[in-house]
């Protein structure tokens, strides 16, 4: 378990089901995710090679939510066809009282650098709602760059992507 500061890393089990489903009744966890369905019942006891579900906790209280996954390798090709070596990143604050209090870039930094860990992973992709511009605007402060609106079922996302070098080049998030 990696920590930074007061936050720590932990790999999401089927005993954190009933606070993962508490925060899909979120207003703020809904109006960024509206139309999925997470399945947690099934996706906390399936572990594919090409997934990472990690809860994210603050002096051990559970506070949010990182999935990284490979979209090449992902059942659903939710991303179509990918080449190889991208990442794509889930990532939220379920508990509100947590949110605004920079957690969310210690949070973003550390899904980052997972990705980054493997040395052949180029690109980490994010697909935030076009209407969230708290969103957007944050992923754009830590480096994502927009490419481009995709409709991903029944939403609008704008497409986020951060290159690696781009990412080590900068001055990365504190």
């Amino acid at each position: 378990m990696k920590e930074y500061s007061r936050l720590q890393f932990r790999k999401s089990t089927i005993e954190d089901l009933e606070i993962l489903l508490r925060w899909d009744d979120e207003e703020h966890v809904i109006a960024s995710d509206p139309n999925d369905n997470w399945n947690w019942e099934i996706e906390l006891a399936n572990e594919p090679p090409w997934r990472e579900q990690i809860m994210v906790t603050y002096d051990h209280t559970p506070i949010g939510f990182i999935q990284v996954i490979d979209p090449k390798e992902e059942e659903s090709h939710y991303w179509g066809d990918i080449g190889e070596n991208f990442r794509a990143i889930d990532i939220w604050i379920g508990e509100v009282e947590y949110l605004n209090r920079g957690l969310g870039t210690k949070m973003m930094k550390y899904a980052i650098e997972l990705c980054f860990s493997n040395p052949a992973v180029h690109t980490v992709l994010i697909d935030p709602l076009v209407s969230n511009v708290d969103a957007i605007r944050f992923y754009q402060r830590i480096g994502f760059k927009p490419i481009g609106e995709r409709k991903f079922n029944d939403d609008l996302c704008l497409v986020h992507e951060l290159k690696r070098d781009d990412y080590f080049q900068s001055s990365r998030p504190h």
